[in-house]
């Protein structure tokens, strides 16, 4: 990530999404701090339950009822055709207003991206409709796109013809990548996209990804809870537990030490094939329900460090030191 990148590009601010229940509010994102930077590879890693896909849907302000955002900010620098920077709280857009932010400045890869396809239409027409949608661009200049976009993701041009069925499961993810890099979006987000592949295939793709952000400047925001993903991956790392943040550092520093009890854990469940034979065991409990988050810090009835306060005062996200923030009693 070259230094001169480092400038804010996503600034979320006290996100509050929440789904409308018969029980009461479900509080998916709980009052969620994060500044994801420009050209870096940004990684969010959690359990499942934790809020990560409910975060992006909120971001791309694609939730749906009972879905919705309660409250918060998500400050974005959008890149102009001008070259200048256009800042936006996207949360306060209506529908129209954050289409045409959609793809030509962030899209998106879903979980299972493998079934988006469309299966009676060819590669070439169902990209195609994402260039007619978000762009001026010409039928000509179009199709030279999506065929360069095809090469950068590993596959021919020839691919832009065929159908979905006539495609791998690795062809499948490429194509969708692909799609999402075809107007050059400030924000690539990509949820578990590569969850359904074998390993060999999983790493061909990460090394595609990181060499799309090279060629392309693209800031990528990687969600998975494979934190052995993260350390391929990842520039940065973000630890999610139960719709906040628990733990923000370079993906290094938080591998090697981990600050948080709960990024330890994460950490401390990592095979290592080889190093010294150790027992590996499981993080005790499961996340607990966004319907009756714990009081104080959510981690608590789980963590065999906790404070009395633990259980009364939830911790703010505080920089311990430049670069690494903690939300944990025992660094305040």
């Amino acid at each position: 990530m070259a230094e001169q990148n480092l400038k804010t590009l996503l600034t979320l601010k006290n996100l509050n999404i929440w789904y409308a229940t018969e029980r009461g509010e479900s509080k998916a994102v709980n009052g969620l701090d994060l500044e994801i930077l420009r050209g870096e590879i940004f990684g969010l890693a959690g359990e499942s339950g934790c809020g990560k896909s409910t975060l992006i849907t909120g971001v791309m302000r694609l939730t749906k009822l009972p879905a919705h955002v309660q409250s918060g900010e998500a400050i974005f620098h959008a890149s102009r055709e001008n070259g200048q920077e256009q800042v936006v709280d996207l949360l306060k857009l209506d529908p129209g207003a954050m289409r045409p932010y959609r793809w030509r400045n962030i899209s998106y890869i879903p979980q299972s991206a493998m079934n988006v396809l469309n299966p009676v239409l060819k590669v070439e027409d169902q990209i195609a409709d994402v260039i007619r949608a978000h762009s001026s661009m010409s039928k000509k200049e179009a199709q030279a796109r999506i065929g360069d976009c095809l090469e950068m993701v590993g596959l021919s041009k020839k691919v832009a013809l065929m159908y979905a069925h006539e495609l791998s499961g690795g062809m499948k993810q490429r194509v969708t990548i692909a799609a999402a890099i075809v107007l050059k979006p400030d924000l690539l987000i990509a949820d578990e996209p590569t969850t359904a592949l074998d390993v060999n295939v999983q790493r061909v793709i990460l090394q595609e990804l990181t060499d799309i952000r090279e060629r392309l400047g693209l800031t990528i925001l990687y969600v998975t809870h494979d934190m052995a993903v993260h350390a391929q991956l990842s520039d940065r790392v973000g630890i999610m537990y139960a719709g906040g943040i628990m733990e923000v550092g370079k993906t290094s520093d938080v591998l090697s030490e981990p600050l948080h009890p709960y990024s330890q854990a994460l950490v401390e469940a990592i095979p290592d094939i080889g190093g010294e034979r150790r027992r590996i065991e499981g993080l005790p409990g499961a996340v607990p329900s966004p319907l009756n988050w714990p009081p104080g810090c959510a981690f608590h009835p789980r963590c065999k460090r906790m404070l009395p306060i633990c259980q009364e005062k939830r911790p703010d996200l505080r920089e311990l030191k430049p670069g690494r923030l903690v939300a944990c009693h025992l660094y305040q």
